[in-house]
């Protein structure tokens, strides 16, 4: 049995912090490998845009400029790299990368990795009768899609990865792999795990889980920052992964930020679906999940389940969905509502909502009493457009029109004078699918000798992952006759994020004391009364609950509309939903407010 396999996470987003690569290689943990995510929803659409534009482009071109500087150290240090920098042309990003090895006089084995890119043959897939059913419409085919295709990426996942590692390669451009991918490749490679240890794959996909977001897991987004000492300049996270499957999440000592059990049980509930975590190479059963902090820095994660994947694996498809416009106006305490009703109405004089996609008018910030200066006495109105063609959003016929009612608008009416946002600019409409994984290529090359994946060696199953449990009902009110009205966050952390069209969110508490009473009264119409003017009897949601974390999860189906893409939402990513939640005023029982306050830890 080897030692475990140390792999340390470069990036979250492309765009992430730019040192991250070269300050992982040369911290004290020692490190096997650097792993990086640069890939989401939102930017595989306009990686196809670019690359529409120049067939050299359709890569993530920043990690080229943050591996530079490493190089030398990663040679020196035998230190291996997998990222799915490559997009849509990983080889033409091993072209770019061999250019600076030459300059550089390093020599690395490059590999990469292909078959995730279908878009062009979604007509013969269609044809032979793959419908494309949209995810969360299951009365939607892809063939009633009003937008043409530009992107359709199946989701690949890690057996091509290790493959690339067997076969001497140092440096692995992935491209549409699921993010735990990265981690699970490099512990198959490392480990020498089977196909069918399914308990083993199931814990690496969630190790892959915890550390894809970067510093999200030392202290950023969380909703407990006031108590992390040194809570800028972030470092990102260490994993030590077993040969069981289990991990250790730490960082290099002397390193800001903290690896604690508040830190890495938010980033557990981040962007999950429930219960059962669904991957290329296994399903995951996250019930039985155990987050220990074993020491400073440390903390442990075991107890995760895992069965066979399935026999699909989703599909992300993306078109040109049409072209959309935004602006802001401003108003100023007193009277706010007064003011936002004069300018809808003032609006809807100059445009027919009709001819709109989508026509979104929402007010940012409230009535404020005794304002100490005018920038806290100011909120926003931010009016939102989207329709088929830039003609009807152009300057002239849609912001121009509303502001031409200017000089007639409420007391203190005022604009940014920055119009860029209201010039039509294409959005990007986003459709989640499955496509069956024997329609798929997976293909790895190392150094140009060309290999194939066979994802069908696995076992395969059919599998339902929607859940809706109902709450355990284990608190006995008569015990805490007292409550105090006070913020629900008080008592509780949370974290929430997107999946296409849908929100997660789960909401926990740090104290045995306390978990009762959330998982008692955490239902779904408290959730819905929580959600206040921002809930819709439209919105499905699917409640689960965590025993282990103390934790009770919500999925809200619908309440980004089509994705991050093209939301309508100024939070497009669903990052503030938890921290709404926690602001909002609930009866806490006095004794459960008074002793477990998530500032007592």
């Amino acid at each position: 049995m080897k030692r475990p396999l140390n792999i340390a996470a470069c990036s979250g987003v492309t765009g992430d912090n730019p040192n991250a690569i070269y300050d992982q290689a040369v911290g004290d943990h020692p490190i096997d490998v650097i792993i990086g995510d640069y890939l989401a929803e939102v930017n595989i659409a306009w990686h196809a845009l670019a690359r529409k534009t120049d067939p050299s482009k359709g890569y993530d071109e920043g990690f080229v400029e943050n591996l530079k500087p490493a190089l030398p150290v990663l040679k020196e240090k035998g230190i291996k790299v997998v990222v799915n920098a490559g997009a849509l042309n990983p080889s033409g990003l091993v072209q770019e990368l061999r250019k600076v090895l030459n300059e550089q006089k390093i020599e690395m084995n490059i590999a990469w990795i292909e078959g995730d890119d279908i878009v062009r043959k979604i007509p013969e897939l269609i044809e032979t009768g793959n419908e494309f059913i949209h995810l969360d419409n299951p009365n939607v085919k892809l063939s009633e899609w009003r937008c043409t295709p530009i992107s359709a990426n199946a989701y690949l996942g890690a057996w091509g990865i290790a493959k690339a590692l067997n076969e001497g390669a140092d440096i692995v451009i992935c491209p549409r792999v699921t993010d735990a991918s990265l981690v699970v490749g490099c512990g198959i490679w490392w480990h020498d795990w089977k196909k069918d240890q399914f308990d083993i794959l199931a814990g690496a996909v969630m190790t892959g889980h915890l550390i894809e977001c970067s510093a999200y897991i030392t202290g950023g987004n969380y909703a407990g920052f006031r108590n992390v000492k040194n809570n800028v300049d972030l470092p990102f996270p260490i994993v030590e992964l077993a040969h069981d499957g289990s991990c250790v999440i730490t960082k290099h000592s002397n390193t800001n930020g903290e690896i604690s059990l508040g830190t890495v049980t938010t980033q557990f509930l981040y962007e999950i679906q429930g219960p059962i975590y669904l991957n290329p190479d296994v399903t995951c059963h996250l019930s039985t999940a155990q987050i220990t902090e074993i020491a400073p820095d440390r903390v442990a994660l075991t107890g995760i389940k895992g069965s066979a994947p399935s026999k699909q694996t989703k599909v992300a498809i993306c078109g040109i969905g049409g072209y959309q416009v935004e602006f802001s106006v401003y108003m100023t305490s007193p009277n706010v509502q007064e003011k936002e009703d004069h300018f809808r109405k003032q609006m809807m004089r100059m445009v027919n909502p009709e001819k709109f996609l989508v026509l979104d008018v929402t007010r940012y910030g409230g009535q404020v009493q005794d304002p100490k200066s005018q920038a806290e006495a100011t909120c926003q109105i931010r009016v939102f457009a989207q329709a088929i063609d830039a003609e009807t959003v152009s300057f002239k016929n849609f912001t121009g029109r509303i502001l031409s009612t200017g000089m007639q608008g409420f007391g203190g009416f005022h604009l940014n004078m920055d119009f860029r946002t209201a010039q039509p600019k294409p959005f990007i409409e986003y459709y989640p699918a499955l496509l069956d994984v024997s329609s798929l290529e997976h293909t790895v090359f190392v150094n140009d000798k060309e290999f194939i994946v066979n994802d069908l060696e696995i076992p395969r199953q059919e599998i339902s992952c929607s859940v809706n449990q109902l709450p355990t009902l284990e608190f006995d009110p008569s015990k805490y006759p007292e409550t105090i009205r006070a913020p629900l966050g008080r008592v509780a952390l949370a974290r929430s994020g997107d999946k296409g069209g849908n929100m997660n969110v789960g909401i926990y508490v740090l104290h045995d004391q306390a978990w009762p009473w959330l998982k008692s009264f955490l239902n779904e119409e408290t959730f819905r009364k929580l959600l206040g003017n921002d809930n819709s009897p439209d919105y499905i949601i699917e409640r689960c609950e965590f025993e282990n974390l103390r934790a009770v999860h919500f999925k809200v189906i619908g309440i980004l509309g089509k994705g991050v893409s093209s939301t309508a939402r100024m939070d497009s990513f669903a990052k503030s939903w938890g921290e709404f939640l926690r602001a909002r005023h609930v009866d806490i029982p006095l004794e459960i407010y008074e002793n477990c306050s998530v500032d007592l830890l």
